[in-house]
């Protein structure tokens, strides 16, 4: 772990963090993220932006991960944090090797898109067979977080070896406007 991935857990604006097996029932650390929310007095369609990025993110973890043995779900870390001017949610879970280009080509297409774009597109392809034979969804999670961050979506890749690669997500979601 770098000094500044430690930095940012020690620091007083980070809000919430979970260190969770992400399960699709993500309701217990939802509740958990809305209180916060509710307790900072965030504004309800900023909380709801931060929710559905949370849920998305989570949904991402969950469907992505690599395989862990004797483990009946995936791992992931949460963290949301914020500063004078926007939000940010950071998620992380190990994925496989193999999956790095495929995340890494539809995250930077999700970073090209402008944002009436990317609404046209999550109908379309709302209405599409999902082309992603492994995926339980139809690749609307990326472009729905892609849509509500206000800006570019930024992440890494690590790689652990075996076949494993950790990998982050940043979203933020900017305050006002």
């Amino acid at each position: 772990m770098k000094r500044d991935d430690f930095n940012i857990l020690t620091r007083p604006d980070i809000k919430v963090v979970f260190k969770q097996q992400v399960t699709p029932d993500t309701r217990l650390s939802l509740n958990a993220l809305k209180e916060q929310l509710k307790l900072d007095e965030v504004p309800v369609g900023l909380s709801g932006k931060i929710s559905s990025v949370y849920v998305e993110m989570m949904n991402n973890m969950r469907m992505h991960a690599a395989p862990r043995k004797e483990a009946t779900a995936a791992l992931g870390i949460f963290l949301l944090g914020e500063d004078k001017k926007l939000y940010y949610l950071q998620g992380s879970n190990a994925v496989a090797s193999d999956k790095v280009d495929t995340i890494q080509i539809q995250l930077e297409r999700m970073n090209t898109h402008i944002k009436d774009e990317l609404r046209k597109f999550f109908k379309y392809r709302r209405r599409q067979d999902n082309p992603n034979k492994e995926s339980e969804g139809a690749g609307l999670g990326i472009i729905e977080i892609a849509k509500r961050t206000t800006h570019p979506i930024e992440f890494s890749f690590k790689e652990l070896g075996e076949g494993i690669t950790f990998f982050t997500m940043l979203v933020k979601i900017d305050k006002e406007g």
